[in-house]
């Protein structure tokens, strides 16, 4: 059984969002890859833009910007001049043995090839990565990342991304809220809400706080949007502590060692999942948790 099946997303696609197309159609849509080698990836479902992957050695590390909301806003930053290493939607870590791969002073992500790229019902990327110190050429973790995307409708996007991370050595991830999974916003997006697992809609009150989800709402050019992010119950510190904020910019991102270190052994694996979503106009906390509820069921 394919992986939207067993998620049951296709299902929530119809549920929450208007359809993509009309029911009957000559040829049913499908997604598509444009592959620019040695630099970028670009998504498209049905002609439309949903991400592009960037994987540049020109660049600190591999990211996906821009992410397109479903009514075709780009709804990222990518390295805005107050702070550079923000990168669209990224990963990285603060301080990994003494190491910084989130501010990309001391740690280059470094992108090795590609395990698979293929374009049908569903997208799916596949990458090996590299963490590696500046000044020694060292591999401190191998990343094997994996991208799936799903058919948009005219409402909701929604992709999955996983990383599995190998320590070569005893390392120790550390670094406060700079860690995880995060993603900067449009500067029309900043000064928006807040909405978790919890129930929580104050920022103050959702930043570090730990929930299975955390979305932020803001005004992407004229319309309001929601993009959210899942965090599976897999994942370690799972309810996961989140780093969001609206002020002076709008930020949200999966921080799992907000509050304490994450201790490897060489050989260990890291595993980390997440969904992302996108979806035009503010969506409410039901929703949210019945796509939350769905995804993880199938799991």
């Amino acid at each position: 059984m394919d992986l939207a099946v067993r998620y049951g997303l296709y299902a929530l696609l119809l549920s929450y969002a208007s359809a993509v197309a009309p029911a009957v159609q000559d040829e049913p849509q499908k997604f598509k890859l444009i592959h620019k080698d040695g630099e970028k990836v670009t998504v498209l479902f049905g002609g439309r833009q949903l991400f592009e992957y960037r994987y540049s050695h020109s660049y600190p590390k591999p990211y996906v910007h821009p992410i397109w909301n479903a009514n075709g806003v780009a709804i990222t930053l990518d390295s805005p001049s107050d702070h550079k290493h923000h990168r669209g939607l990224f990963i990285g870590w603060s301080n990994i043995n003494g190491a910084d791969f989130w501010g990309e002073s001391t740690g280059r992500i470094v992108h090795r090839s590609f395990e698979r790229l293929v374009a049908g019902e569903l997208a799916k990327i596949t990458a090996l990565i590299h963490w590696v110190v500046e000044a020694t050429g060292k591999a401190l973790l191998i990343e094997r990342r994996t991208l799936t995307a799903f058919p948009p409708s005219k409402d909701l996007t929604m992709f999955v991304w996983e990383s599995e991370l190998t320590a070569n050595e005893e390392l120790t991830l550390s670094g406060a809220q700079y860690n995880g999974l995060g993603i900067r916003f449009i500067r029309s997006m900043n000064g928006g809400n807040v909405l978790n697992s919890n129930g929580t809609t104050e920022i103050k009150r959702a930043n570090g706080e730990r929930a299975s989800w955390c979305a932020y709402f803001g005004n992407a050019n004229g319309s309001l949007c929601t993009v959210a992010i899942f965090s599976h119950p897999s994942n370690p510190r799972h309810p996961t502590p989140f780093f969001v904020m609206d002020q002076p910019f709008g930020f949200l991102s999966a921080a799992p060692t907000f509050y304490e270190p994450i201790k490897l052994k060489p050989n260990d694996v890291l595993r980390l999942r997440y969904l992302i979503i996108t979806f035009v106009g503010k969506a409410d906390g039901k929703v949210l948790n019945e796509i939350y509820d769905q995804w993880t069921s199938k799991e």
